[in-house]
């Protein structure tokens, strides 16, 4: 947890530190609280016209890109190997997996997951 709790924290700091010297650039962090009380953090970079997520799942963090803009925001991962997805609507939230063979469903990773407010 120490660990988990040190990395996030460095990674912070340095996209703070991109979001500071990038003028249109803005990085937030959120915790959701899911199933089983489950917390999964992300970071949010929002660059001009592009946002950005990364998530810490699986003992990893995973890069995502926002693929869909509209009510529910859909972030997929930056790398092949990695074929999660995360899905946003208002304060709700859930993580699924897509598997590379197209045939199979998504399957739910995390779900019933909500925004802690107290860090918005």
């Amino acid at each position: 947890m120490l660990k988990k709790t040190f990395l996030m924290t460095f990674i912070l700091a340095a996209l703070y530190g991109f979001a500071a010297n990038a003028q249109a650039s803005s990085v937030r962090n959120q915790t959701y609280i899911c199933e089983r009380g489950v917390a999964l953090q992300a970071i949010f970079i929002k660059d001009k016209d592009d946002s950005y997520a990364v998530i810490f799942v699986d003992g990893k963090l995973v890069a995502m890109h926002e693929d869909v803009k509209g009510p529910e925001r859909l972030f997929i991962a930056v790398d092949d190997q990695d074929n999660y997805r995360f899905h946003i609507k208002g304060n709700d939230a859930s993580l699924t997996y897509k598997d590379s063979d197209q045939s199979k469903a998504e399957k739910v990773v995390l779900q019933s997951c909500q925004a802690d407010i107290a860090e918005d």
